[in-house]
């Protein structure tokens, strides 16, 4: 179960705040977030249901393991990705070269939105490595769900995806040269790791086997209290 520890001050802030562990796997710790008992159980409290939000970089498992989560949980799972190309009609890949970047964002924000300000359960809802880019939909996440990210280095997302042909960003014909990919990548990466970090209610290691992850994420809802009571 969720133990609280006694309330400090943010080191960044004058907002009272409460550090939780998860008793199932106290190596990972909930991190400092301003009002997170406050978020979690007045959504709990909330007759609007609350959407669990499943981030991370590029190859880090979002969609496999929210996927496997929502139906252990018996809840529904939602993609962001997939819900964009539905709404194109076309792959990613082709909507970035069709459309550009610029379109498929504002989608991915749009999309990601109406979910978020219309559950009517509890969901579970797995979006894009990019996704977060945005700063609307940092904003609709951290204002109607809860935020979990799957934590995953650089190195470990190159191999898993290294065979990938759907990842627009990420093909190697977009470069000059392979140093100049390298670079961009590792940019990228770091830009990105900033944004979970601080956006995130929740960090999971990504490195693990997908049933560890997907297990650490069914303990979490669980114990946070986020299911809809039946």
């Amino acid at each position: 179960m969720l133990s609280m520890y006694p309330r400090q001050q943010h080191k960044n802030s004058h907002t009272t705040c409460i550090q939780m562990y998860c008793g199932h796997c106290s190596s990972h710790k909930i991190r400092w977030v301003t009002g997170i008992y406050i978020r979690i159980y007045g959504f709990v409290s909330d007759t609007k249901k609350i959407t669990i939000v499943i981030a991370g970089f590029t190859g880090a498992g979002k969609s496999h393991s929210a996927k496997k989560a929502a139906k252990e949980l018996r809840i529904p799972w939602n993609d962001s990705d997939v819900m964009i190309e539905d709404s194109f009609g076309m792959h990613i890949p082709a909507i970035f070269e069709n459309m550009g970047e610029t379109s498929f964002r504002n989608a991915e924000k749009d999309i990601i939105a109406n979910i978020l300000k219309e559950q009517t359960s509890t969901t579970i809802l797995s979006i894009g490595g990019g996704a977060l880019a945005t700063k609307e939909t940092r904003n609709i996440i951290n204002s109607h769900g809860i935020l979990i990210w799957l934590d995953i280095s650089l190195e470990s997302a190159l191999r898993r995806i290294h065979k990938c042909s759907n990842r627009p960003l990420f093909q190697a014909d977009r470069f000059s040269s392979e140093q100049e990919q390298n670079k961009f990548l590792q940019n990228l990466f770091n830009t990105r790791y900033e944004i979970f970090k601080n956006a995130a209610d929740y960090r999971i290691d990504a490195e693990l086997p997908l049933r560890d992850v997907v297990r650490k994420i069914i303990v979490f809802i669980k114990d946070s209290n986020l299911l809809d009571k039946r």
